[in-house]
């Protein structure tokens, strides 16, 4: 009389039910063979690598904050201490809004683009608002971060960028150096 005989593997999956003519086991496979290919994977959710932050969007994120202009240079000299005393930057994401006077009134804002492939790195200063700005106008330059200070060269405009952090006599270009007073 032939035997048949039933082996369930792993969480209850009928793995094999082999049958003979004589006492032996029936097999019934329930999934590939071990030279199938295995199946795909279910529907699960694939999980995404977070997006690498670009070198440019790192460079902004440290220049988040409350800049005291310590130093203003131009083609007439260098302004004078208590000129620049009330003078601020806030930059907040790539927005730079410019206080001028103690009041707070007097605020310009532009919308900053840097280029930290470049030596010196590069920035590129677009007008939005401001008493005397006329929206869209461009500023181009150079900056440089150490610590807590900055320091920008901007270039005269439709010209090339500065290559280096100084005024250059009888040009349209400016100088302006910056302390962190906070960071955001």
């Amino acid at each position: 009389m032939a035997h048949a005989k039933l082996k369930w593997i792993g969480g209850g999956v009928l793995a094999a039910l082999l049958l003979t003519g004589g006492p032996g086991t029936m097999v019934l496979a329930a999934g590939p063979s071990p030279d199938e290919p295995k199946p795909a994977a279910r529907d699960k959710p694939v999980a995404k690598a977070p997006e690498k932050e670009t070198p440019e969007a790192a460079e902004l994120k440290n220049l988040q904050g409350v800049w005291r202009v310590t130093k203003i240079e131009t083609n007439r000299g260098v302004a004078p201490a208590k000129a620049i005393e009330p003078m601020r930057w806030q930059i907040v994401d790539s927005t730079i809004i410019v206080i001028d006077g103690p009041d707070d009134k007097q605020r310009n804002k532009s919308r900053i683009a840097l280029d930290v492939t470049k030596s010196p790195k590069r920035i590129t200063q677009t007008a939005l608002t401001g008493p005397g700005e006329k929206p869209g106008r461009k500023i181009e330059g150079i900056y440089e971060v150490k610590s807590d200070k900055l320091r920008i060269c901007f270039g005269e405009e439709g010209k090339d960028f500065p290559t280096e952090f100084k005024v250059v006599k009888g040009t349209d270009m400016g100088l302006i150096e910056l302390e962190r007073v906070e960071k955001k």
